[in-house]
């Protein structure tokens, strides 16, 4: 055992938790501590001197046991890199089942602790987890589907589904932040609609990481901005964003129609054109619109954007159909490839994960291949 003074800290008791613990089992009594049936769950002291004792061992163990999470929790940084990770500890923390032998041993809990306080991987669990040394924090989350120069559908929500937009103002600032955040990254907006309590981007990038990194800046420098216009603080958006992977072709156009059709579907204007603040517009050949870059598919509908306008309208017209909603939402909500099976099958190689979707629970033996619609 280390015996310095973060480890005598950490294990010291302290003699006023101690206290209120014998002091709440002397006076109160203790939860039923042993197997027996009574009639009550707090069983008065006065009435088992067995009981007594019980309570005054679990009162005493339970405040050792707060003490201990709350020592650590208030150590000082300088003490939380005291401990030194050895090939040993780690192997010793890996042996056995998950969650059993492996934080049993006092002197690998406590590096382990300073390693997580650290918000670094320690170089020899970077080796022996990743084969290589990790130069960033750890992230408890998984990285985006990203794949270069394949489109993302992206959405984005206020919390508590509040309203992001309060006036015209700050959907103009919005979409201000939108193209410098584009132009900063690289990033080319195919499609966008602003609701009202959130936002539909279809985004693509010739290097992967930058749409994160765009969203990013868009979405701090957007609050921050929000915040300080109407005498607000905290945050505004519900989590992180949402982004789904989008085949080329039927799939690609499919996400340009889910996208553009919103304020219809949601009841606020008749035909897509009456919504103001849509990329629609452009893509209609209505007005120019310096943020919107049509994609490859979308060029192909025709060789003028006049001829491409009234073909795209035409595939406005006939609407989104029920199954194609659905199977949009559903990849769009499980962060999965929107696409054929190979287009799937294509991006579960290159990203080395599952890109579709799946059914809640356990996945059975004979569950199918990536599906698209």
């Amino acid at each position: 055992m280390n015996n310095d003074r973060s480890t005598r800290n950490f294990l010291k008791p302290s003699g006023a938790v101690l206290a209120m613990g014998a002091a709440g089992a002397a006076t109160g009594g203790l939860q039923n501590p042993c197997r027996r049936s009574h009639s009550c769950d707090r069983i008065p002291i006065h009435e088992d001197p067995q009981h007594m004792k019980t309570a005054a061992l679990g009162s005493a163990l339970v405040s050792l046991a707060c003490l201990f999470s709350i020592t650590a929790l208030a150590a000082p940084p300088a003490s939380r890199d005291a401990a030194k990770i050895t090939p040993d500890m780690i192997q010793t923390a890996s042996r056995g089942k998950p969650g059993r032998r492996k934080l049993n041993d006092p002197e690998t809990r406590l590096a382990l602790t300073h390693t997580i306080w650290s918000c670094r991987c320690h170089p020899l669990l970077c080796t022996q987890t990743l084969g290589y040394q990790s130069t960033v924090p750890h992230m408890p989350r998984q990285a985006r589907l990203e794949i270069p120069g394949v489109p993302l559908h992206i959405t984005q929500r206020g919390v508590n589904r509040c309203a992001i937009f309060l006036d015209d103002e700050d959907r103009r600032h919005y979409l201000r932040l939108l193209g410098e955040s584009a132009a900063s990254h690289g990033l080319r907006i195919h499609a966008y609609v602003l609701m009202g309590n959130h936002v539909h981007l279809l985004v693509s990038s010739d290097e992967s990481g930058q749409v994160s990194l765009g969203m990013r800046q868009l979405g701090q420098a957007y609050v921050t901005a929000f915040n300080r216009r109407h005498g607000r603080t905290g945050t505004l958006w519900e989590g992180r964003f949402k982004s789904s992977l989008v085949d080329s072709d039927r799939y690609l156009l499919a996400a340009y129609r889910y996208i553009e059709l919103n304020p219809v579907r949601a009841a606020m204007v008749e035909r897509p054109e009456h919504h103001h603040w849509s990329s629609v517009h452009a893509n209609l050949a209505l007005c120019e619109d310096s943020l919107v870059t049509p994609h490859a598919c979308f060029i192909e509908m025709g060789t003028t954007p006049q001829v491409r306008a009234e073909a795209y309208r035409t595939w406005l017209k006939q609407g989104v159909s029920d199954d194609e909603l659905i199977a949009i939402h559903q990849h769009l909500q499980q962060e999965r490839a929107f696409g054929s099976k190979r287009f799937q099958a294509m991006a579960e190689r290159t990203l080395g994960r599952p890109v579709n979707v799946r059914r809640p629970g356990r996945p059975g033996r004979d569950q199918d291949k990536p599906k698209g619609i």
